[in-house]
């Protein structure tokens, strides 16, 4: 059985956003470690606005593939996938987004982003 458009969909946002959560854990953030303190500010800006229009778009996608999926009568799995997207999303707005906030206006934390000695 082939999953139809609005469950397809979620599915192909799913994965995209997967794919952008393991990139970002396993390369972005490992990288923001080995950044010298002198030039934290400069690589924290320019990842700011790299990242922030693949934020938007990511996230977007979620946000029209789990409506259509509510809209059209979801079944169990369609609602187990909203709710996890749902979850992440909250996660990414109630945590990521004002950790990122706070790196950019008070510059490096230990306890937010390791230092890499410089």
């Amino acid at each position: 059985m082939q999953p139809d458009g609005p469950a397809l969909l979620l599915l192909i946002a799913t994965a995209v956003h997967l794919g952008f959560q393991l990139v970002v854990t396993a390369l972005v953030y490992p990288a923001f470690a080995e950044v010298p303190d002198r030039q934290w500010a400069v690589h924290h800006d320019r990842h700011s606005s790299r990242i922030g229009p693949l934020v938007v778009g990511v996230y977007g996608l979620l946000v029209v593939a789990c409506g259509w999926a509510l809209v059209t009568g979801p079944g169990p799995w369609e609602v187990a996938a909203v709710a996890a997207c749902a979850a992440a999303g909250a996660v990414t707005a109630g945590v990521a987004a004002p950790a990122h906030g706070r790196l950019g206006i008070l510059g490096r934390d230990r306890d937010l982003a390791p230092a890499a000695g410089g």
